[in-house]
């Protein structure tokens, strides 16, 4: 006898339903003032501390940038239980001044919206809502290659999708920074 909830029963009558995302609100609240971004090239990432957003890999990459002489300050916004490790590894690249971690913010809107590029530097994503909420808010978006990536990005067309490690992330941001072609898409 067949179980009654073997997938087999519900084939078909499954649907995909997106997170609904209001462009208006989104916009409306963008519009509020923020402190705190004051560099010519602000770089962004929503996301919770973990081993799976990759901000290890951000750091490093924030670290090349800086031996490249680029100026920009890089904001995260979110908690997690890598806090402190993180921490300690902005502390051993003395990246201070560019790659600030700014917990929590009840509205993340202004940031996204002030910045010059949004950056996903994850391991491993499903279905993004910060991506979906940058591309409402116009901005350039880079990515690493996770494995639904393409699913949102479309490599150069309306976003960037670079290799899964520092290096890649930073030519992805010097060339996102220096093509304003790229950085409109």
């Amino acid at each position: 006898m067949e179980c009654p909830l073997s997938p087999m029963n519900f084939k078909g009558k499954i649907k995909m339903m997106y997170n609904i995302l209001s462009e208006k609100a989104i916009q409306n609240l963008a519009a509020e003032k923020t402190e705190g971004l004051d560099s010519t090239i602000n770089l962004i990432t929503l996301g919770r501390l973990s081993q799976q957003k990759g901000f290890d890999l951000a750091i490093k990459a924030a670290a090349i940038l800086v031996k490249k002489g680029f100026n920009f300050k890089w904001y995260i916004l979110g908690e997690g239980e890598e806090r402190r490790a993180l921490e300690q590894l902005i502390k051993e690249n003395n990246l201070s001044k560019n790659f600030i971690l700014l917990g929590i913010k009840e509205n993340p809107y202004p940031y996204i919206n002030n910045a010059t590029i949004y950056v996903q530097p994850s391991r491993f994503e499903g279905k993004s809502l910060a991506i979906d909420e940058a591309r409402i808010l116009h901005k350039p978006i880079l990515v690493t290659n996770f494995t639904s990536a393409k699913d949102q990005i479309e490599n150069g067309v309306n976003g960037l999708i670079v290799r899964l490690n520092e290096e890649a992330i930073a030519d992805g941001i010097i060339e996102l920074v220096k093509n304003q072609e790229l950085r409109n898409t």
